[in-house]
């Protein structure tokens, strides 16, 4: 073999391993650069997609105990279901500030609240249907809650 041929010889490899040099760096860089913007979009949907209306429910069980329990200490012993009902109906509006969820992004719309009160023997149960729609400010995704009940055990002592 001639010199000329081995300089060809170790030119064409030297420019092969270059060659090859290039592609592994630019598949690292590509790939690292995929699984981030895959990271970043995976993150993105989870938090669209965790989205739990559980805190504000907490809040209108809050309420709802609060408004029933004031409407017992208010009437006392002397009460009956349909004033309990109007005093639950027209106070729990009060009670429920929503400015908190709504100064985080929730967009919520309420219908009117319907009462049942029930003087049972050993209890009070307050069922409210109070139908909530919260929609989600990064999915738009809508929840609705409506159900809630409180309930309050009587005691009566034996004279």
């Amino acid at each position: 073999m001639s010199v000329k041929q081995k300089r060809s010889q170790i030119t064409l490899f030297l420019t092969l391993g270059i060659v090859i040099i290039i592609m592994v760096v630019f598949v690292l860089i590509t790939s690292r650069y995929s699984v981030k913007k895959t990271l970043g979009q995976e993150l993105l949907s989870a938090k669209e997609i965790v989205f739990d209306a559980q805190p504000i429910k907490i809040f209108v069980y809050s309420c709802l105990n609060a408004v029933s329990k004031d409407s017992l200490e208010n009437f006392g012993e002397n009460y009956t279901e349909d004033e309990i009902e109007i005093y639950v109906k027209n106070n729990i509006d009060a009670c429920l500030d929503f400015s908190a969820f709504e100064e985080q992004g929730f967009n919520i719309l309420m219908k009117e609240a319907k009462v049942d009160v029930s003087i049972n023997e050993n209890d009070v149960v307050f069922r409210m249907e109070y139908p909530i729609i919260i929609i989600n400010p990064a999915s738009r995704e809508k929840t609705e809650i409506k159900d809630f009940i409180a309930k309050y055990n009587l005691i009566h002592e034996e004279i």
